[in-house]
Order: C-alpha cells, then structure tokens, then sequence
C-alpha cells in the first residue's frame, strides 16, 4: 500500500519520469551566471554585471528542489547543484574530511566520488528534463536523509559569535582533536553515540557567558559508547574552565526518543562545519559528533 501512495504520479509528470530530490544527472554546458561589479568603479558609480561559466564535461548535476515544487505548474524551473567528481586516490582524505561535516559540500557517493557543491546552483526548465535521462545512480535513505539536512542546513545554520567561538567551540574542538589522534576507539565509541549536539547562546544583551550544551544521543548505545560520552562531557568542561575567558556552562544530555519539542524552540545546531560572524568554515577531519 505504502508504495502505491508513493508512487501514484501523474503519468506525464516529471515525478513519474524519475526526477526527485537527490536526482543526479548530466547536462554538459549548462551555464550558472553571477552579478558582479566592474573593478574600479567608485561607490558612486557601481553598476552590476553580468558573468557567467559553464559546468565541465565531467562535472554532473544532482537536484536540489523539492519534489511538490518539481510536479507543481507554480515553478517553471528546477533548482540543481554541481557536482565534482572527486575519484582520484589522492582525493580519499579529501573526501573523509568533508563527510557529514561541510555546509557547502556534501559527499553523495564516496566510491564514485560524487561531491554536490552548494555554492553553485543553476536555474534549469523543466522542458529541458523531459530531453533528459537521469543517472541510474539512486541515493539509499540514509543518504536521502542527510542530503534534505544538508540542503536545509545551508541556511538556518547559525553563526555562532566570536567570544563564544574562542571561550567554548575552540577548546572543545582542540580536544576532539587530540582525542581523535591519541585515542581513536575512544573517539569512535563516542562518534556512534552521539546524534547531535545543541547549544543554547545567551541572550545579546546579556553581560554574561551562560552558554548551555544539549548533547542527543543515539536510544541504544553500549557501555563503552557511554563511558565515552562522559568522558567527552568531563573533557568539555576542564578545557572550557581552563580559558581565559569566565564560562557559565551548562551540559545535559538525552537520548534521541526523548528529547521534547521545547528543548529544540530554545536551542539551536551547533555543527563542526560552522560559520563564525568572522565567516570562519571549521571542519574536523571524519567527525560525525558536531561540535565545533
């Protein structure tokens, strides 16, 4: 039943031809433009212009839009991301460093080496599908659900000030770090145990540091995942306590099932990959734990 709800297209739409979300095809020398303005202009006299580059032969496409937006008649076009093929030998670090930790990259498939770009996006009609065929190639749900994080993560991700980035994301990430390199079964055991992690950032006029961390964890973790996880917590606070700067932190933790609606309205994602307000990109090497 559930696949015939799913699957119940109209038989000339694009749905029905294989076009999702998550979609990945070919289109060599679809163009992407950006407004620019001319070098040496004076404030004064700025004026827009248009520039424009093509994607390569090798390069592939993976859909961006929504599904609802892809059958509506409303939207003319398609939204869709570049995709590098990153499958050089030398490219592994490359790819395990960005894996579920980069807002402006996303690996689709590390054995092909299928890497979607976010900062690339093109327009495309949808007339211009119906000519097409997409790649046989198909995300799992995993990755079908990781992808939808990562399209909306894009935006609603927020910059995290630089005073809290100093006092707290950059101890915490130093000793991720250094557990990373001097205990990695430690690290690994603590990588499958937590979910998420979230933060709850003092209000802006607040003279104080009082900065709460809500750590999700996965319903079933082992022994050893929770031993690993208090130790992370015990770690978290002795290097933030051992900063220069007076930290009022809070840490509490629950597992994924539990965790209630009101503890998301006053908390928000706080991510490896994060945008300081200083524009900062911060990546922790094959780090699925997102904390700075």
């Amino acid at each position: 039943m559930a696949a015939e709800v799913w699957d119940a297209y109209p038989s000339d739409s694009l749905l029905a031809a294989g076009w999702h979300q998550g979609t990945l095809f070919s289109l060599p020398g679809a163009a992407y433009s950006w407004n620019d303005t001319p070098a040496g202009d004076a404030p004064e006299n700025i004026k827009t212009q248009a520039h424009e580059a093509k994607i390569k032969s090798k390069e592939l496409l993976v859909m961006a839009s929504q599904d609802c937006d892809i059958l509506s008649k409303a939207e003319p076009h398609v939204e869709a991301l570049r995709v590098r093929v990153k499958d050089k030998p030398s490219d592994r670090s490359y790819l395990a460093r960005i894996t579920n930790n980069s807002f402006r990259e996303f690996v689709l498939a590390a054995e092909r080496g299928l890497v979607a770009d976010a900062r690339i996006r093109l327009l495309i009609a949808k007339d211009v599908l119906r000519g097409l065929e997409p790649d046989p190639w198909a995300m799992d749900d995993q990755t079908r659900v990781d992808f939808v994080d990562w399209l909306a993560g894009r935006y609603d991700r927020p910059a995290v000030p630089t005073p809290i980035y100093e006092a707290v994301c950059r101890p915490i990430r130093s000793e991720l770090e250094r557990l990373q390199t001097e205990d990695s079964e430690t690290f690994a055991a603590l990588n499958r145990s937590i979910r998420k992690i979230r933060v709850k950032l003092p209000s802006p006029d607040s003279t104080n540091l009082d900065v709460g961390l809500f750590i999700i964890l996965e319903d079933d973790i082992d022994d050893e995942g929770a031993r690993a996880v208090e130790g992370a917590v015990e770690s978290i606070k002795r290097v933030v306590a051992q900063g220069n700067t007076a930290v009022n932190l809070e840490i509490e933790q629950a597992p994924y099932s539990d965790v209630l609606l009101c503890e998301f309205d006053v908390t928000r994602p706080l991510d490896l990959d994060y945008m300081t307000d200083q524009g900062d990109e911060i990546v922790l090497e094959s780090l699925r734990v997102t904390i700075p």
